[in-house]
């Protein structure tokens, strides 16, 4: 099993950017780079579109051929900040 074709996100409640019901808003995720960082084979996204987190660069990478997509190594790092534990 794998997360080909959707990357790992984090959220401050189950389900986070799909809402809480069927159809409802987007709840909050982690977006800021000093909690939440995608890593590319261990080290930080670099491309244009790199954003806060690097998933701007991270996941264009999910909708590879997955014999494409596993031959590189995913990661996310998660900071649990004051800010994170505070939400």
């Amino acid at each position: 099993p794998s997360n080909w074709y959707h990357p790992v996100g984090f959220a401050y409640v189950p389900d986070g950017a799909h809402g809480t019901t069927w159809g409802g808003d987007e709840e909050d995720e982690v977006e800021s780079g000093d909690a939440l960082q995608y890593l590319i084979d261990g080290a930080a996204t670099t491309c244009k579109n790199v954003g806060d987190t690097g998933l701007g660069c991270y996941e264009p990478e999910f909708f590879l051929p997955q014999d494409v997509w596993e031959g590189k190594k995913y990661s996310a790092k998660l900071t649990i900040t004051r800010e994170v534990a505070d939400k």
